[in-house]
């Protein structure tokens, strides 16, 4: 038949089955829908950035464009209008998407992650919390036990999730802020606008008052509990840290951490140390049961905003209004192990998963990034500059906030517009019982 004439970069080709559509995904991020026979073709804008793959239903009515910028979308193939139930939480850059026979799932694959599968029938919205109140703040936690999520919304009020089915299990009126969940997960420790704290229980919505805190609120920019809820950390304008006993509000500790502002607080997995990050560009860990420092300087070429101690306690990281990352070896922060310049604009959260292979970053360039920790260690110098991320996931606000579910399978972004974004992981063993389901 000849050629088709396409003077675009080609990133990907695909026949429908009945080979009479060719679908050709191009570098600039556009999908051209050739018809064989006739020899026209349909323009469909997909993607802002390169398709990197594509995938034709068996019926040839719906087609799956995949990118580099981490999406996945399903379209019309009589119209090229995208369908409305788009698709939310792939990891890095999709390189293989496959429909099941009967057209009811969707496959996904991306580089060193496992293979997801997607009920086409599910709505997008799953997924996604809207509505979140994030001015300043994550305003967001995990429980302990993995089973449910809570966050303080935009109506003032603090709403509990299931976390598997994100149906309510508590809604609380007249808090605004969340802090953490109890070590057993059945409290919920929340405030007011008006800096009232509580104990919430949470599957009956009861409150227990907490003693008043003495000081101005107005003057805390940072704070983090212990994970046996024990203990509150405060870092203040005037870069101080005070930690507090939550349920008696007696002072454990008041002490100069930096010269200015502290701008983000960590506890360790067993709450025996702290790290502190501040704006005189300092990252700092401390011991809290013997009220010592145990290292750190100034070295990042921007504010200190976020602090994170890996789960085992070996590494930590930091990362600055400069977009750069560090990390220190705990037993030895004489000089970080690494220096990563990885984001466009100001880092603002910092989380390793459980196990400590995985470091989650968050900026204000609308983008969160996935780094294997062991593996950026090893780099050759040479190489560390060239250093890329396992995946790059664009959201579409500022990041305030990323966690890591306590079982690694969840990672939940909260950015600046108010949303909460919960991206989940398919592990192969549930893609192979997915594939082995007597519908297919």
């Amino acid at each position: 038949m000849g050629f088709l004439r396409d003077d675009r970069q080609i990133r990907a080709l695909k026949f429908s089955s009945s080979g009479r559509l060719l679908a050709v995904g191009g570098g600039d991020g556009s999908v051209k829908l050739w018809d064989v026979v006739l020899v026209q073709f349909i323009t469909i804008r997909a993607h802002e950035r390169p398709v990197s793959a594509l995938a034709f239903s068996r019926d040839g009515q719906d087609l799956a464009t995949g990118s580099t910028d981490a999406t996945i979308k399903l379209w019309d193939v009589g119209t090229g209008l995208e369908r409305t139930n788009g698709l939310r939480g792939q990891v890095g850059v999709v390189s293989a998407l496959a429909f099941s026979p009967d057209g009811e799932r969707l496959a996904s694959g991306s580089r060193d992650n496992p293979v997801k599968v997607w009920s086409l029938e599910q709505s997008a919205a799953l997924d996604e919390i809207h509505h979140l109140h994030t001015r300043e703040y994550g305003n967001f936690a995990f429980s302990p036990d993995g089973t449910c999520i809570a966050a303080g919304c935009e109506n003032s009020t603090v709403t509990v999730w299931d976390l598997e089915r994100l149906s309510i299990r508590t809604v609380v009126t007249g808090m605004q802020y969340v802090v953490a969940f109890s070590a057993d997960s059945k409290h919920l420790l929340t405030s007011t606008a008006a800096n009232v704290a509580c104990w919430l229980e949470v599957e009956t919505g009861r409150r227990q008052s907490l003693p008043g805190f003495s000081g101005d609120m107005r003057t805390v920019i940072a704070a983090d509990l212990s994970p046996d809820g024990r203990i509150a950390a405060l870092g203040r304008a005037d870069g101080k840290i005070q930690l507090l006993e939550v349920n008696s509000g007696k002072t454990l500790w008041l002490f100069q951490a930096h010269t200015g502002r502290v701008a983000t607080l960590n506890f360790s997995f067993d709450g025996a140390r702290l790290a502190s990050g501040g704006e005189d560009r300092c990252f700092r860990f401390w011991d809290v049961a013997r009220q010592t420092l145990l290292g750190g300087k100034e070295e990042h070429k921007g504010a200190v905003c976020a602090a994170a101690i890996s789960h085992d306690g070996k590494r930590l990281a930091s990362g600055c209004g400069a977009g750069t990352i560090k990390l220190w070896d705990s037993a030895n922060l004489t000089n970080a192990l690494i220096t990563l310049a990885c984001h466009q604009s100001a880092l603002r959260t910092l989380d390793f998963c459980q196990d400590s292979s995985t470091l989650a970053s968050g900026g204000e360039d609308n983008t969160v990034k996935l780094w294997d920790v062991e593996w950026l260690l090893n780099l050759p110098s040479q190489g560390r500059p060239l250093a890329r991320e396992v995946a790059s996931i664009l959201v579409g606000d500022k990041v305030r906030l990323v966690r890591f579910s306590p079982d690694d399978n969840v990672l939940a972004i909260v950015t600046d517009d108010g949303v909460l974004r919960l991206l989940r992981a398919v592990s192969l063993k549930e893609a192979d019982e997915e594939a082995a389901s007597p519908k297919y």
